[in-house]
């Protein structure tokens, strides 16, 4: 009966050890975190002009198909385009200010929406058969790092089919450069494809 009160007793206070240190750790990191969000919300607006915009280039893209990806496709080659992947709004406000965050998120949320439409659209063409339009627009998705795993799995598949393997390697290498947390889950997806 006494050793298991002593182990019992021990376990209380290790618990309470690490209960503290737990408690400790989380109010840091909340201190660091509205630290850092007041010295964003106090930087001033940056110019945003010459950030790297994503142009569409329609007259390369095969956009001949009439579906609603097409369209959507076509409806943000006029408005401006940003992959702001892997970036928080105190991340954004730090660096152009908080009075560019709307107009940011904007922008970032065009790039969500061409690179939904990208997958719709691949689709489209694959199911018309049209494996080589369907590359041309999945490869561009690459480019612009879209971070669609759909994207990556398509052009791999499409790449194996014909035997390039040295392109599946490559699209592994494009995939490891995203900036978001399914990187490494798309790469081993690609790797299947070896």
């Amino acid at each position: 009966m006494v050793p298991f009160l002593i182990l019992f007793v021990v376990f209380l206070f290790i618990l309470h050890y690490f209960l503290r240190k737990n408690t400790r750790t989380q109010k840091e990191l909340e201190e660091n975190f509205w630290k850092r969000e007041n010295e964003a919300n106090s930087v001033r607006k940056k110019d945003i002009s010459g950030l790297d915009y994503i142009i569409l280039p329609l007259d390369t893209l095969p956009l001949d198909l009439d579906t609603e990806a097409g369209q959507a496709i076509k409806s943000l080659a006029g408005q401006k385009i940003l992959n702001l992947t892997g970036y928080t709004n105190t991340d954004l406000k730090l660096e152009y200010g908080p009075a560019n965050l709307e107009l940011l998120s904007e922008y970032d949320n065009n790039f969500t929406k061409l690179v939904q439409a990208l997958v719709s659209y691949s689709n489209d063409l694959l199911s018309a058969g049209r494996k080589e339009d369907a590359r041309t627009l999945l490869e561009f998705g690459v480019s612009i790092q879209a971070d669609a795993g759909a994207i990556y799995t398509a052009l791999a598949g499409l790449y194996q089919e014909s035997g390039e393997t040295e392109q599946i390697k490559r699209l592994i290498d494009a995939a490891g450069q995203l900036r978001t947390i399914s990187k490494t889950s798309i790469q081993e997806k690609l790797s299947a494809f070896l």
